[in-house]
């Protein structure tokens, strides 16, 4: 049911009453000369009486577009006219979409017979509660659709302007008596361009509901790329727990290196790349939603997009890590293998080294001897550098389990070698350092060749006498000493290898 406001009241006193418009309505005074007529009317008790009918007039001022209802408490031969024209069951009409002027007539039904009129009351006739409900009703709507789970700031945001706009709804009502709050709200909120649908309250509810709707449009698209960003967060983690997690964490014997340890190095940079993928992804769609272009950004087709990119990039990942406990353990061993090799290695180079000493009295007779060992060693060396490449690094080791056979074999190898070179160069060198000595140091008395010619050249006569054979003796002699050095220093591998 629509309820009247009351926009003005022509009292039954001589006191001045507002209209109840905007701001440049005039103001209606009862007093009779206020009133425009060929005869004045008089005023007794708040009723006026014009003893022979006499029609007047008086300016309502502007009032805004709308349905009134003129009535009065004393109405005596007497009807309204409004701008000239005559109620229609005691309501008039302001058309237009702004204020216009409103003239008041009063004149006798009969014409020429006194009328009387007391007790005016002017009201704008609108359904204030019917419009409170309908605005609150489509507030309530659209504050419904959000929910703090969407974004708690936003909530907040979408919250205080709801609150504020109810503050503004709940002022239209209709007056109590004595009242008249409601016509000013009629006119600030423009109820009178098409009534609530044209009201800057609605569109008030409008905007509120518009933006709501935008907010969980980039809301949703932002959540939705976000889940398969944090969906591939999830399988990086899954990945790292199965690859890495689950390796053991004790140090290998020999590489002092864990088989978890050894797996993070090997694919730091795999995984690095992957968060950095994923990560970066988050912050792209973060930042769609904080300038509120999510909706149009994070499309189905730019989630899958990401999704095949960060899922190819935990794949090597993953790849990297294959085999990668038995690889370490392969690793481990044979590092183990190649220490001890080494090891033996070094070993028996000392043992030669301290054989293959120069005689007193000849230095740089195992010169060449010695060049002939080193290089048979460094062999050696050369191939356990050479398991020991194949075999891997603390860093990465890939290939160790595939390897490890041949590794192992070619190690068994290299240190049976080593004995070989260290006894075959040990050993000739201590034959031949025994033929030197027999031949040119000492013999079974004692004393040497040449200590025996020196005692004989030392004998006047014989040194006279045996000249030509003391001296071919000492040729001889120095022949085969030539001979002997000779023979050592052109010594060659020929026999060994």
């Amino acid at each position: 049911m629509k309820k009247k406001t009351l926009v003005s009241v022509l009292a039954m006193t001589s006191a001045s009453m507002a209209a109840y418009a905007n701001a440049n309505l005039d103001q209606i005074k009862t007093e009779v000369d206020q009133w425009v007529g060929a005869e004045k009317p008089s005023l007794v008790n708040g009723v006026l009486t014009s003893p022979n009918g006499t029609t007047i007039s008086q300016s309502l001022g502007s009032l805004l577009p709308g349905t009134y209802k003129l009535s009065a408490t004393t109405l005596m031969n007497a009807k309204f006219l409004v701008n000239g024209k005559a109620l229609t069951n005691g309501e008039f009409k302001v058309e237009g979409t702004a204020a216009s002027e409103v003239t008041l007539a009063i004149e006798a039904v009969e014409t020429g017979k006194e009328f009387r009129v007391g007790g005016f009351k002017l009201e704008l006739v609108f359904d204030f509660a019917g419009a409170q409900r309908t605005l609150l009703n489509a507030a309530s709507k659209a504050i419904a659709k959000v929910s703090q789970e969407d974004d708690a700031d936003k909530y907040a945001e979408f919250n205080k302007r709801y609150s504020d706009l109810t503050v503004k709804i709940n002022r239209v009502k209709d007056d109590a008596a004595g009242d008249f709050a409601a016509y000013t709200v009629y006119g600030e909120y423009k109820f009178y361009l098409n009534g609530v649908e044209g009201s800057t309250l609605m569109s008030e509810v409008k905007a509120l509901d518009t933006d709501i709707e935008a907010h969980l449009a980039n809301w949703r698209a932002y959540t939705a790329s976000k889940a398969v960003g944090e969906e591939q967060n999830t399988a990086l983690k899954s990945a790292w727990d199965t690859n890495i997690g689950n390796l053991s964490d004790a140090d290998g014997v020999n590489s002092k290196q864990s088989a978890q340890d050894y797996a993070k190095v090997l694919s730091q940079s795999e995984y690095n790349a992957a968060k950095k993928t994923i990560d970066a992804f988050l912050v792209e769609v973060k930042g769609y939603y904080d300038n509120g272009t999510a909706a149009t950004a994070c499309t189905p087709a730019f989630n899958s997009e990401f999704a095949k990119k960060a899922s190819d990039a935990i794949k090597k990942f993953t790849d990297k890590l294959v085999n990668v406990d038995k690889n370490h353990t392969a690793y481990d061993e044979v590092l183990g293998k190649i220490n001890s090799t080494k090891a033996h290695y070094n070993e028996q180079l000392q043992a030669f080294m301290k054989v293959a000493v120069d005689p007193q009295d000849f230095s740089g007779l195992y010169e060449t001897m010695r060049t002939e060992a080193h290089n048979a060693f460094n062999e050696v060396n050369l191939g356990i550098v050479a398991v020991e490449r194949k075999n891997g690094t603390n860093e990465n080791h890939q290939t160790a389990e595939e390897g490890y056979e041949a590794n192992t074999h070619a190690l068994d190898s290299l240190y049976e070698k080593t004995d070989e070179v260290c006894k075959f160069y040990t050993d000739s060198i201590q034959n031949n350092d025994n033929i030197y000595k027999a031949l040119i140091a000492e013999r079974t008395d004692g004393k040497s060749p040449w200590a025996l010619l020196a005692e004989l050249k030392k004998d006047a006569v014989v040194s006279e006498k045996y000249k030509s054979d003391l001296e071919k003796a000492e040729a001889n002699l120095k022949a085969i000493e030539t001979e002997v050095v000779n023979q050592y220093k052109k010594y060659t591998l020929d026999a060994y290898k």
